[in-house]
């Protein structure tokens, strides 16, 4: 394969460069944005000291960069092809590429090692995070948002204060709901519509309301309210139980006939693993282990308050994400389940404000499988 390869040799600046082949725009893009900040940061990188090569390669075990620096000058830098295509196109591309493409110029420029140091609510405290991670996590991080600045002002200066968000404690006491959807899921008549569908089946029972993917793909149900506005504050709590390694829910907005959809998601496991993120993107926001998951029945709360959403796991808050334009319009609440898996709803409850909102009617669709849960790749 033919390697794009950019020369960063440049006294002055990088239009300057000798380039040994021909360019890459993106990733020129990436480096000089990384050297931008290293000059608002104090540091100057744009001499012959600091060489750097970045190029694209077919990288082993799963590598999604490498860095070369101890025995080579200039450092040489690689990013995988496969990975780069991979989150190309998708909502959150840019973030994902400038968080790798930063993790690499931070091991070659800033002579960085991995950090595995953890903020108090699980986030990683720096974008160098790899290797071997504790609790068998993912190397996702949530780069993106309010964050984004405390990760670039880490990764120039480790001694960086832990930003509020990694620390904050919300408290709603003094702001209730004062409307209500909640369901009997234990009568014997279904308070939800089945579309047409061949691949699960639903029924009502002494646990509650359960859902059986009898399909030997992973599966994505939503249950589409015609009167739930996501664009509005809200509290969804859903207790539930699994036969599944892996099941979730999402809240957001879809369209069925048309296929268009999207929301934000929590994920759980059995090894007591919470995924966070966003279907439009490539992978989870982060991937946290928390203590609080059962593993025989969870409770998992998303409120949403202005433009922040929280996240609880039985009763416990744990984590807070940007909200980053959740789409307005009919709500709608999504399980995802493994193939051949079967899962109880025991309790379901919508609180809002709105007075002109209910809950309505609600009809349970088939939507395609949500993305991988974790990244595959390694940093």
């Amino acid at each position: 394969m033919k390697r794009l390869i950019v020369c960063l040799i440049s006294a002055l600046l990088l239009s300057s460069c000798l380039w040994e082949e021909p360019a890459n725009d993106e990733l020129e893009m990436y480096v000089e944005r990384f050297l931008s900040y290293a000059d608002a940061h104090g540091y100057n990188f744009r001499d012959e000291d600091h060489a750097v090569k970045v190029s694209f390669d077919d990288l082993d075990e799963n590598k999604a960069g490498v860095c070369y620096m101890d025995t080579h000058h200039p450092i040489i830098i690689k990013f995988d092809s496969a990975y780069w295509r991979k989150i190309s196109g998708n909502t959150n591309s840019d973030c994902l590429k400038e968080n790798l493409v930063f993790h690499e110029l931070g091991h070659g420029l800033l002579r960085r090692l991995h950090d595995n140091t953890v903020l108090d609510n699980g986030d990683w405290k720096s974008i160098m995070c790899g290797d071997e991670l504790p609790d068998d996590r993912s190397s996702n991080i949530n780069y993106r948002g309010m964050r984004r600045d405390y990760y670039i002002d880490e990764l120039f200066d480790r001694h960086t204060e832990a930003p509020k968000w990694s620390y904050y404690v919300p408290d709603f006491s003094d702001q209730p709901f004062q409307r209500i959807y909640h369901p009997d899921l234990m009568s014997e008549t279904s308070p939800f519509v089945s579309g047409s569908t061949s691949s699960f089946t639903t029924a009502c029972g002494a646990e509650g309301f359960s859902i059986t993917n009898t399909s030997s793909s992973d599966g994505l149900y939503a249950f589409n309210f015609t009167d739930f506005d996501t664009s509005e504050d809200f509290l969804l709590e859903m207790t539930l139980s699994s036969t599944a390694k892996e099941y979730g829910i999402v809240v957001g907005q879809c369209n069925p006939k048309s296929g268009n959809y999207n929301g934000h998601y929590v994920y759980l496991d059995t090894d007591r693993h919470c995924f966070i993120g966003e279907l439009s993107c490539s992978f989870p926001f982060i991937d946290l282990y928390n203590s609080d998951i059962s593993t025989s029945v969870n409770k998992v709360g998303i409120r949403r308050h202005a433009d922040t959403l929280f996240y609880y796991i039985n009763d416990q808050y744990f984590y807070l994400n940007d909200l980053n334009g959740l789409p307005q319009g009919g709500g709608y609440v999504c399980l995802s389940m493994a193939k051949r898996s079967k899962t109880v709803i025991r309790d379901f409850v919508i609180r809002h404000d709105s007075p002109t909102r209910r809950a309505g009617t609600c009809t349970i669709e088939e939507l395609p499988c949500p993305p991988l849960r974790k990244s595959p790749y390694d940093r």
